[in-house]
């Protein structure tokens, strides 16, 4: 659990939007429960539809759950549109979704590319299809990382 880190006023997240792509389960879902505590609207963009719904189920309305693929340019259009329809904004963005396809050497092309889909090319397309409403709204971007990158 995220420590708290006082009230949503003083951290400026209060009314605002926030898209964290990954956010249904692990970090991401923490990432998600901890922007609602503080007064912001989230959506969850996460491959995973059945755990994004019930985390969005758990948050009162303040969070909505979309099936998004980072590998697919039409799921993060339709992410970004659905974004702006429900809650007229985007304020943050938070690229927390990661694949682990690693069988070392033993890793076909094809384990590599769907991993940089997702891991690299995927955030910087979310990004960029949510740079206009960020830019709008004078809003920040926050990658994620691991050691196991």
């Amino acid at each position: 659990m995220l420590r708290d880190l006082g009230a949503p006023e003083m951290l400026g997240i209060a009314d605002k939007v926030v898209i964290v792509s990954g956010g249904a389960a692990s970090i991401g879902s923490e990432i998600v429960r901890t922007f609602v505590r503080y007064g912001a609207r989230a959506v969850i963009a996460d491959i995973d539809r059945e755990m994004g719904a019930a985390l969005a189920g758990e948050l009162n309305g303040n969070a909505l759950a979309m099936g998004v693929d980072l590998a697919s340019d039409r799921d993060i259009d339709a992410c970004i549109s659905t974004a702006i329809e429900q809650f007229g904004r985007i304020d943050f963005l938070v690229n927390a979704a990661a694949l682990y396809r690693d069988q070392g050497m033993a890793s076909a092309r094809s384990d590599w590319a769907a991993s940089f889909d997702v891991n690299v090319t995927g955030p910087v397309m979310l990004a960029l299809a949510a740079r206009e409403h960020l830019a709008a709204a004078k809003g920040a971007i926050v990658n994620i990382g691991s050691i196991s990158a």
